[in-house]
């Protein structure tokens, strides 16, 4: 199988990140998933946003899980919420659960996530994927056909993600990945999604590894590279 171009936060630098202008620059170029970042709102819904702060995309001060939607959107309009983006797909979506980087994590996000994804008939086309292994093992109890993939930024205990999280995808920083990591993850049945290549030599040599997906700001370039 062609492996996925995945656009990283639509497309990070082809447009500001997590939009629904970025997400559509994805669909035009003719990738085949864009990927995004979720936080709990305060009124439990899910904003389409990479930090738990307002400071670095919006610059302004806000912390997302103190604000409703409506807030958010009143305090940046570009904030989209995670309904909102998987209405603008026309294929897979990598959603990526973030929690506050300080404090407790969001309790019952993933039941809100799978709830949404029901409603807009996208189970069957997302990828969940985290850091946080609470969160892939809330997923897998709730529903056991979601697809879900680990992230790794290091040297990580591939065969956990399968045998204890239930995953079908380990999602690996580049640095670590070759083609001896390739083949002990799919050996395991696990599909890789590595994360973030934005330079062709590297984006080279993780095809040749036999990397199953690649997510890219540059997906572009990616597109160029696998023409």
């Amino acid at each position: 199988m062609k492996p996925w171009n995945v656009a990283h936060r639509g497309g990070a630098k082809l447009n500001p990140e997590n939009t629904l202008a970025a997400f559509a620059k994805a669909i035009q170029l003719g990738c085949d998933a864009f990927e995004l970042d979720i936080h709990f709102s305060r009124d439990r819904d899910l904003a389409v946003i990479h930090d738990d702060t307002l400071d670095r995309t919006s610059h302004r001060p806000g912390v997302v899980h103190d604000m409703t939607m409506a807030q958010l959107k009143e305090a940046d309009p570009s904030i989209p919420s995670l309904r909102e983006a998987l209405r603008a797909a026309r294929g897979k979506v990598l959603v990526e659960i973030k929690h506050p980087s300080t404090g407790p994590r969001y309790e019952g996000l993933e039941a809100v996530l799978l709830k949404q994804l029901a409603e807009e008939a996208m189970l069957d086309q997302v990828v969940v994927i985290s850091f946080e292994r609470q969160s892939l093992k809330l997923l897998r109890e709730q529903n056991a056909t979601i697809q879900t993939g680990l992230l790794v930024g290091g040297q990580s205990d591939v065969p956990a993600a399968q045998k204890e999280l239930g995953c079908n995808w380990i999602a690996p920083h580049y640095g670590v990945v070759d083609r001896g990591y390739v083949e002990m993850a799919h050996a395991l049945g696990l599909r890789v999604n590595t994360w973030t290549v934005n330079d062709e030599a590297n984006m080279r040599r993780l095809l040749e590894a036999g990397c199953d997906s690649i997510t890219s700001d540059r997906p572009d370039l990616l597109k160029q590279i696998l023409a």
